[in-house]
């Protein structure tokens, strides 16, 4: 993983913070497969800053699937 991408990946907390929603809003997106996410051996799951930006844009988007 180059250091430019692990700079943009955020841990559930941080997503959370940024897209200001909860830690659990977060888990759900992820589990039912809005969110991608990458497990770390650990099973933290981590986030692309481009795809929270993503996800949250679509919840903005009027007529767009909550």
């Amino acid at each position: 993983m180059t250091q430019a991408i692990a700079d943009q990946l955020l841990t559930s907390g941080d997503a959370a913070r940024v897209a200001g929603v909860s830690v659990d809003s977060i888990r759900n997106w992820a589990d039912n497969g809005r969110l991608p996410s990458i497990r770390t051996a650990g099973g933290v799951r981590l986030f692309t800053r481009q795809d929270l930006e993503r996800v949250v844009q679509e919840r903005n988007t009027p007529g767009e699937a909550a």
